[in-house]
């Protein structure tokens, strides 16, 4: 690997240095001598025939450049990055600082969408059999995270505990709900505030809306769009769910403004049969706000060819779109274009550090874990409707970590660390260490086939496919200069 990545805009040519994660504009006499170096052929500079047309001047200049370069290290060889094994001690760290508890309340729904993750188009997850959890496990769950909470060391002093109720439709098992609500507040503890969240797809929301309110449950509800926009999220008996879902937000919305305004956001899946301009003109008409897109997931399809009937991406609907520009300044990071801007800017850039001791001493080589793939329990703990514990709801439930039942919680974080070193690691590793990403990798590596016999990483970069990367980026800040602008000061993703 290289530690030099040159490229090219409509515009500009650029160096890029993945050392210092600096981009600097590269003029042609510039391009050249580094090519000529890298050749071995640098004392030809002078009478090189590329150079033909440039002043001895302009040549002396920009081989003194390129010395200058060379000195402070942006033109160098690449550094060796280590990469680490998982230790114990690390995943309990995460669950004595754990952020977000997530319980599968129950596996059943009310609706039958048809490109839905536990639906017939996929596999990899457990039979839905019409469960649903028993307070009982949830309290084991809690009892055992209680128990770790209240002998820590935690990082902060006061920090928020976010507890998430997901389904099938989680409110088909209210009562579970509240009776974990219950038991936070009469358990309170010490340098911990709970907050609720929940996913729904909202055909019971007005049913229990007083309660979610006076809770301030964060809602995240699943609607496409308009009524031809949502035509897969479908009854149990085949009928539309779309005027029923529609009138319940309503309600929602006119019954209490202020709560809807701050603690309820949209979720739109994207399909072969979405308007991305309708679906989100509608959230702006009828809610004043717009929603978020996801696509149809690409892990564990088993009917491929519905799925390929069935799926459109999100960059590739706003690309067509004749009102591109509007529709990322309205979506901003929900745009996939500007999130990989953002994600540049964050984390193969300068532009952005973490905190004044990063921005004024530099990072710290620490050895990395081998690509995005969170440290267990590190953003989510998630509980199965059947026990299982997982790093996340978006895996597979073949990659359970341990289980809870009634009896107990199951969990042995020796048994986690040796997993994920001897069988997940082992695999990525040499692919890794081949990767432009490897430094600042979002790939999880449950989606790149780790339980089979070869990985393939869709997220992987060579040279020329981290070059067009760069240029991609670059390319649209050029073009769009406000986009710049507007991350810097819009968004943080620490």
């Amino acid at each position: 690997m290289k530690n030099n990545v040159t490229f090219s805009t409509a515009n500009y040519d650029y160096l890029y240095s993945c050392n210092h994660k600096e981009c600097i504009p590269l003029h042609p006499i510039l391009r050249r001598i580094i090519k000529l170096d890298e050749d071995g052929c640098l004392g030809s500079v002078p009478n090189d025939p590329e150079l033909n047309g440039y002043s001895p001047e302009m040549i002396a200049y920009y081989l003194r450049k390129y010395d200058y370069l060379k000195a402070r290290g942006i033109i160098a060889s690449k550094d060796n990055v280590e990469f680490a094994s998982l230790t114990a001690s690390s995943i309990q760290e995460e669950l004595e600082n754990l952020s977000v508890l997530t319980f599968e309340v129950t596996d059943r729904c009310n609706l039958r969408c048809r490109y839905c993750a536990y639906g017939d188009l996929y596999e990899g997850y457990d039979e839905r059999k019409g469960q649903d959890m028993d307070f009982g496990v949830a309290q084991k769950m809690l009892e055992y995270l209680y128990s770790i909470w209240e002998n820590a060391n935690p990082l902060s002093s006061v920090r928020t505990v976010a507890i998430g109720f997901y389904g099938g439709e989680p409110l088909m098992n209210f009562e579970l709900i509240r009776q974990v609500v219950e038991y936070t507040s009469k358990h309170p503890l010490s340098g911990i505030v709970f907050k609720y969240n929940m996913t729904t797809n909202a055909m019971l929301l007005n049913k229990y809306q007083d309660f979610l309110q006076k809770h301030d449950f964060k809602l995240l509800i699943s609607l496409d769009g308009t009524k031809e926009d949502d035509c897969h999220r479908i009854t149990t008996n085949g009928k539309p769910s779309f005027e029923h879902v529609y009138r319940q937000v309503k309600v929602l919305k006119q019954t209490y403004p202020d709560y809807f305004q701050h603690s309820v956001v949209f979720n739109s899946v994207i399909h072969s049969k979405s308007n991305i301009e309708r679906i989100l003109d509608f959230f702006e008409k009828e809610f004043g706000r717009q929603t978020m897109f996801s696509e149809l997931s690409n892990k564990s399809v088993v009917n491929k060819e519905v799925y390929d009937s069935m799926y459109r991406s999100v960059i590739g609907s706003i690309a067509l779109s004749a009102r591109q520009r509007e529709l990322d300044e309205k979506l901003m990071y929900g745009s996939p274009t500007i999130s990989s801007l953002t994600y540049y800017l964050h984390h193969l850039s300068n532009e952005v550090f973490k905190d004044y001791r990063t921005m004024f001493y530099g990072v710290k080589k620490l050895s990395l874990l081998p690509t995005g793939s969170c440290i267990p329990f590190s953003r989510k703990l998630f509980v199965t409707v059947t026990g299982k514990i997982l790093a996340c709801e978006h895996i597979s439930h073949e990659f359970a970590l341990g289980r809870v039942s009634e009896q107990g919680v199951k969990l042995n974080l020796e048994e986690i660390a040796q997993k994920y070193n001897e069988q997940y690691y082992s695999k990525i590793t040499p692919v890794c260490k081949k990767c432009y990403m490897q430094k600042c990798c979002a790939q999880c590596m449950f989606y790149t086939g780790i339980q089979e016999q070869k990985v393939v990483c869709r997220n992987y970069k060579n040279y020329d496919s981290f070059a067009k990367y760069l240029a991609t980026n670059l390319n649209y800040m050029e073009q769009n200069p406000w986009a710049y602008d507007r991350v810097m000061k819009e968004i943080s993703l620490y």
